[in-house]
């Protein structure tokens, strides 16, 4: 996150801040939560020898149709939900999907230092959920979204974030969908990426 966007983030909180006072609601700060080295997989390459650290420091959010065996690390949060953007669709991301998310965060031993998340294929949902992780931890999502492999799942990110009072605006969204677009336009033309499909941010 540069200056100018943690410049930005406060004034919008603290205008909530002030708008919450006038219509004598509660106020909700955004969640923040520790950093974490992220590894972005499809659950297909999660086994037993995926793990470099002790099992106990790493946690895994798996949004893909295969559960995860229960005995393979100790903190896993499985999530099932079709890969769509539509929100009316009874399969897509919810609300009660990303509250979950943020409660297993919250809630992690802080022993943990490595999160995995997972879908499929590594290419839509789980790359939204880290994005909006990555906010959530205040960092910059330019990682994900100018990674040329993924196409982050706009409805996925957004209410996540949402969730995690940090909304993105609809502008905001369209510029980084545009960002993603440009990224992928570049690496078909053969232009040189500095962007691995199977990422680990930290």
């Amino acid at each position: 996150m540069t200056e100018q966007e943690r410049n930005e983030a406060f004034a919008e909180e603290l205008r909530d801040f002030l708008q919450s006072l006038v219509d004598g609601r509660p106020f909700e700060r955004e969640t923040m939560i520790k950093p974490y080295t992220i590894h972005i997989l499809p659950i297909v390459a999660i086994n037993a020898d995926t793990f470099e650290l002790p099992l106990s420091k790493n946690a895994l959010i798996n949004c893909s149709e295969k559960e995860t065996p229960t005995n393979l690390i100790p903190h896993v949060l499985d999530l099932f939900f079709q890969d769509t953007t539509e929100p009316n669709d009874p399969n897509s991301f919810n609300q009660a999907h990303a509250k979950a998310i943020i409660d297993f965060l919250e809630t992690l031993p802080n022993e943990v230092s490595d999160l995995y998340i997972c879908c499929s294929q590594g290419y839509s949902r789980s790359p939204a959920i880290a994005a909006a992780v990555l906010r959530m931890s205040g960092h910059s999502d330019d990682d994900v979204w100018h990674n040329p492999y993924y196409r982050p799942n706009s409805l996925v990110y957004s209410l996540l974030c949402k969730e995690a009072n940090l909304p993105v605006t609809s502008q905001t969204l369209a510029k980084l969908q545009k960002e993603n677009a440009l990224a992928f336009k570049a690496v078909q033309s053969g232009e040189p990426c500095e962007y691995e499909r199977w990422q680990i941010i930290t």
